[in-house]
Parts: C-alpha cells; structure tokens; sequence
C-alpha cells in the first residue's frame, strides 16, 4: 500500500469518525431537550403542589380565601395574607411564562383560562395586579399578562 493510498483511507476514516460524532451529538441533543422539557413539567407540577400546600398548610390563609370567594369583608391580616398568597401566585405565574418564553414548554399547556377567571374581574387578584404588578414584575411577563390575562393596559 502506498503513501497517497493510505492517506485516503485515513481521510475516509477521519470523514466517517465526524459524520458520527455529528450523529452522536444530535442524539445528545435531542435526550437533553427530552429532559428540559421534563424538568420544565416537573416545575409546574412543583408549583401546583406548592400553591395547594400553602393553602392547606396555613389555615389561616384558606379562611381568607374562602371569605373573599364568599364576598365577605375580610380583616387587615386577612387582607395582608390575600396579597401575599396573590404575589406567590404571580411568581409561579411567572414562573410558567419563563419556561413558555424560552421554548421549555408550549403556550397550550399554559392554563390560561384559569389565569383569565382568576384576573378577569374586578376583585382583590386584578386590583392586587393593577397596583403592584406593574412594579414588581419583569417588564416583558407584566406585557404578557396585560395581553394575554388581565386585558388591560395602564
């Protein structure tokens, strides 16, 4: 075997090694999305759990609720602990629109439609938005949710 044909063999070899490694790192790639996109519904799922358990875990705060669901006046702890649990809801909020925002997850999964009862009308979320979200959150979640939950702008 001469010299010029055991370069071409080594070039066919060294072409064949990269066509691989191309293909390695494309299955490498797509096992990395699979798992961003479960640990984006593991979070959600995190968030739901949290909100569920704050409310169980402090009864306190599901009285409050229960009486603002119910239109009855509530007292000044009442009320701190309504914004409070309305401020934890808007970081998971935005939290979930993080992940739709980067790609993690898709728009239809985000349950906008709760979103929307939940700020849809006038009542203690919505005014809760209106004073303070405009403030306290990321300036391109506070577009989002003006447009796509609160339907309003200022």
């Amino acid at each position: 075997m001469n010299m010029e044909s055991a370069n071409k063999w080594l070039i066919l070899a060294a072409n064949i090694g990269v066509i691989a490694g191309i293909v390695f790192l494309g299955y490498e790639l797509q096992q990395n999305n699979e798992l961003l996109e479960a640990e984006a519904r593991a979070t959600r799922v995190g968030l739901r759990q949290a909100d569920t358990t704050l409310v169980i875990e402090n009864p306190e705060l599901g009285e409050a609720i229960l009486k603002y669901q119910n239109d009855e006046p509530l007292s000044e702890r009442e009320n701190q602990l309504m914004e409070k649990y309305i401020d934890f809801i808007l970081v998971n909020f935005q939290s979930v629109y993080r992940e739709m925002s980067e790609g993690l997850i898709e728009e239809e999964t985000v349950p906008l439609a709760g979103w929307r009862t939940a700020f849809g009308s006038d009542g203690k979320p919505r005014e809760y938005w209106r004073s303070n979200g405009q403030m306290l959150f990321d300036p391109d979640f506070v577009e989002w949710m003006n447009e796509n939950v609160v339907n309003f702008s200022e």
